[in-house]
C-alpha cells in the first residue's frame, strides 16, 4: 500500500511519459503472480527512492543547460556532479597537504592530515565516485557533439581521478569494461574471475587479492593485444609508464602528501574493489557459471543503491552493461518471469560487502533471512 501511494504521488508530478511509466509500474503491482510481489515492491523501492548520489546542485537553468548542451544523457546529472565534489575536494586537499604539511610522514600532524582526507574521500566519495567512474566508462558523460572537449572530459575520471582512488590511469576501462564484462567472469580469460575460488574462505580471498596485485598490471596488454586491441593495449602500457614515474617524482616533490593522497590509496582502493567484485560473484550457480543469471545476484531495496547508482542490480548489469542506472529497477521488474525460471538469487536490504562478510564469517543462515523468494514453492 505504501509503494502504491508512492507511486500516485510520483505520477502527479511527472510529465506525461513518466506518468505512463508509473502506471505500468501500477498494472505490474496489479497483475502480477502474487509470489513475485514482494520482489517487485522491493524494485519500485529502488526506482522511486530519494537519490544521494551527489550533494551538489545547479540553478534550474544550468541544469538545463548541462542536460540538453554537454551531456550525453541529462539523467547522468548526477554523475558529473560527483565528479566535480570530488574534484573540488581533492584541489583543496592536496593544496592544504602541500603548503601545509612538513615532508615527513611519520608525524603526528600527517597522521591527522591522513585520517581528514580518508574520512572524506573514501568515506564520503569512495563508493559515489566509483560507481560514478563505474557507469561513465560504459556510457560516455559527455555528448559526442562537443568534440574534443568531450573526449578529454570523459577521459578524465579514469585518467586523472582513478589514481587518487587506488586506481592506476587507464586501467579501469580495460580491465572492467573489456576484460571483465567479455569474459565475464570466466576463467581464465578474465583474471578477476572468482569461479576458481572457495568463495566464502579468507584465504581464498588472500589469494585472489594477491594474484590480482602480482599480475594486473602485466595481464591487461597481452589481454588486450590478444583481442587484437593493440591501441588499447599500447595505451595500457604507455598510461602503467607514466603512472610509476609520476609516481616516484611526486614521493620526491613531498613524501607526505605522496602518502597521503596516493600511496594509502594504491593498497586500499584495490582491496575494497576485488571484495566489492568478490561478493558480487561470490553465489555462483555450479550447474550454468557462464548464466548471467547464474553468475551474480541483486540486491533489492538496499540504501546503497540510492547512493551507488543502483549497484545492487548486478545481474541486470551483466544482461545489458549499457542500461542506464535508472533503468535498472524497471528491467528487473519487466524481465521477473525469466529471474524466476533462471532461479536468480536476490537479496534484500544489503550491500555487496556486508553479504560478502557474512559468507565469510560463516553466517549463511543469518544470511539466509535477507533472500527474497521468487519461485511459487519458496526455497528452503
Amino acid at each position: 500500500q505504501g509503494v502504491m501511494m508512492r507511486l500516485d504521488a510520483a505520477g502527479g508530478d511527472l510529465g506525461r511519459g513518466k506518468r505512463d511509466l508509473v502506471g505500468e509500474h501500477e498494472e505490474m503491482l496489479r497483475s502480477c503472480k502474487p509470489h513475485h510481489r514482494i520482489a517487485l515492491q522491493y524494485a519500485l523501492i529502488d526506482a522511486y527512492g530519494q537519490r544521494n548520489e551527489a550533494r551538489l546542485r545547479l540553478p534550474l537553468a544550468c541544469e538545463e543547460w548541462l542536460a540538453q548542451h554537454m551531456l550525453a544523457d541529462g539523467r547522468d546529472l548526477p554523475i558529473l556532479y560527483v565528479f566535480i565534489e570530488v574534484t573540488v575536494w581533492l584541489s583543496i586537499s592536496l593544496t592544504l597537504q602541500l603548503t601545509m604539511l612538513p615532508p615527513e610522514v611519520f608525524c603526528r600532524r600527517t597522521a591527522v592530515a591522513l585520517l581528514v582526507h580518508f574520512a572524506v574521500t573514501w568515506l564520503m566519495y569512495g563508493e559515489r565516485y566509483i560507481l560514478a567512474m563505474h557507469y561513465s566508462s560504459h556510457r560516455s558523460l559527455f555528448a559526442p557533439k562537443c568534440g574534443f572537449v568531450a573526449r578529454v572530459l570523459n577521459n578524465v575520471p579514469q585518467i586523472v581521478l582513478s589514481n587518487f582512488y587506488g586506481m592506476p590511469a587507464g586501467a579501469y576501462y580495460l580491465h572492467h569494461c573489456i576484460m571483465h564484462h567479455q569474459s565475464n567472469n570466466f576463467f581464465p580469460y578474465d583474471l578477476s574471475s572468482t569461479t576458481p575460488y572457495q568463495r566464502d574462505s579468507p584465504l581464498a580471498f588472500l589469494h585472489y587479492l594477491t594474484n590480482f596485485f602480482l599480475h594486473t598490471i602485466l595481464y591487461l596488454p597481452y589481454y588486450a593485444a590478444r583481442r587484437g586491441r593493440y591501441f588499447v593495449a599500447l595505451a595500457s602500457v604507455a598510461c602503467s609508464v607514466a603512472y610509476v614515474v609520476a609516481f616516484q617524482w611526486l614521493y620526491a616533490l613531498h613524501p607526505a602528501m605522496f602518502f597521503i593522497s596516493l600511496g594509502v590509496p594504491s593498497i586500499f582502493g584495490p582491496i575494497l574493489l576485488m571484495f566489492g567484485n568478490f561478493g558480487q560473484h561470490m553465489f555462483i550457480d555450479p550447474a550454468k557459471p557462464d548464466s548471467n543469471y547464474g553468475l551474480s545476484v541483486n540486491m533489492l531495496a538496499a540504501p546503497f543503491n540510492m547512493t551507488s547508482f543502483n549497484d545492487g542490480y548486478h545481474i541486470v548489469h551483466h544482461l545489458n552493461s549499457v542500461l542506464h542506472w535508472s533503468e535498472m529497477p524497471l528491467h528487473f521488474m519487466r524481465n521477473i518471469d525469466k529471474y524466476e525460471a533462471e532461479g536468480a538469487l536476490l537479496f534484500q536490504g544489503l550491500n555487496f560487502m556486508e553479504m560478502g562478510l557474512l559468507a565469510h564469517m560463516g553466517q549463511l543462515r543469518k544470511l539466509a533471512q535477507h533472500v527474497v523468494q521468487l519461485k511459487e514453492e519458496p526455497l528452503s
